[in-house]
């Protein structure tokens, strides 16, 4: 007989589909889709999750939470009532503030607070990188906050933690034979207004393409509302959204993937196009120095004429060299950021004494 897990999430992504897949192989996993970012509808959905915890509880033996949040307050604080295992999985915007640019969970009250009690009333935090924990911020060198991570912000918090980063299906994402287009850029992001087109880098991904004109530059996830507001050089192709099969033909098309994003906890999309054998360059924020390692090209800071000039040093390889990269980037997620990881670390933490 399997035992009862529960896990709760603020929607049912992408991610949170895939750890379910995983759990499900030891666990008999219970879920409850509630739309948490209604905040209208916050008090019938405390309502509602006190209920199914309550109903839940005394027969499972775990209890996970992707990302802390209005959603992971009940679970943390009913598990430690209960002497129940929580763990938290961490993942980006719940452990930074950018007021700057309007971005991070802990910028804004009360949300904040639910999130502190949630991460101190857990069993374990779970980061997918330990920048997420703490680290020293340089990317904007006027950045409001130079220290990020749960501990910057809550300094006495003493919850212990383990560090499981993402895990993709390498088989999937292999795309065998491929035929890349010389001098072709992707970048992969949800992009709907002003704030995301920063965030994510759009805007500089824009500003490059008008530089480099002879080379073709692919942003998914643009939406067709905000992109009709933006004046797009011709050599821009948008697409508002794809599914996985579209996207790794899409991926298989592009030598470079571009992730110029301001903040980032371990973005799925980068590791997934390395897969595909795209050329990474991004930023360094969060865990995406770990997921490049030496394939590509990391930027320390943000300067729009480094970054012009690192991209003119890989425009000028030749193509056996920019293949070879290619290859090394699809070996540095397959050697260390497998689904086969994830599952195995997930098992061992869940199970420990």
């Amino acid at each position: 007989m399997k035992s009862n897990l529960l896990y709760f999430y603020p929607s049912r992504a992408t991610f949170v589909q895939k750890d379910i897949a995983i759990l499900s192989g030891d666990y008999l996993v219970k879920t409850q889709d509630l739309p948490w970012t209604n905040k209208s509808l916050l008090p019938l959905n405390f309502l509602k999750q006190f209920f199914f915890i309550l109903k839940n509880a005394k027969q499972s033996h775990v209890v996970i939470v992707m990302f802390g949040g209005y959603w992971s307050f009940l679970p943390a604080l009913l598990g430690k009532l209960f002497h129940k295992k929580v763990f938290v999985i961490l993942g980006g915007t719940d452990c930074v503030s950018f007021p700057e640019f309007n971005y991070g969970s802990l910028r804004k009250q009360p949300l904040r607070w639910f999130i502190k009690k949630s991460f101190q009333w857990a069993y374990k935090l779970l980061p997918v990188d330990d920048s997420l924990m703490f680290s020293n911020y340089n990317y904007l060198p006027n950045a409001m906050h130079k220290t990020q991570g749960v501990k910057a912000f809550f300094k006495n918090l003493k919850t212990p933690f383990t560090v499981i980063p993402n895990g993709f299906d390498t088989q999937f994402w292999d795309v065998k034979n491929a035929t890349k287009k010389s001098k072709s850029f992707l970048s992969i992001a949800f992009v709907n207004d002003d704030t995301r087109l920063t965030l994510k880098g759009f805007d500089t991904v824009i500003k490059l393409a008008r530089d480099f004109k002879e080379a073709s530059f692919t942003l998914v996830g643009l939406t067709k509302r905000f992109a009709n507001r933006l004046e797009l050089p011709k050599n821009v192709r948008v697409y508002e959204y794809l599914n996985p099969s579209e996207l790794k033909k899409e991926i298989a098309k592009h030598q470079f993937y571009l992730q110029l994003s301001l903040s980032e906890g371990f973005p799925n999309a980068l590791a997934e196009a390395m897969l595909g054998q795209c050329i990474p360059i991004g930023t360094a924020v969060g865990g995406m120095p770990k997921i490049i390692g030496k394939t590509g090209v990391v930027l320390e800071q943000q300067n729009d004429v480094v970054l012009q000039e690192q991209i003119q040093k890989l425009l000028d390889l030749s193509e056996a060299e920019l293949h070879t990269m290619g290859l090394s980037a699809k070996a540095q997620i397959s050697d260390n950021f497998s689904l086969e990881k994830r599952a195995e670390l997930l098992s061992l933490t869940l199970t420990e004494d």
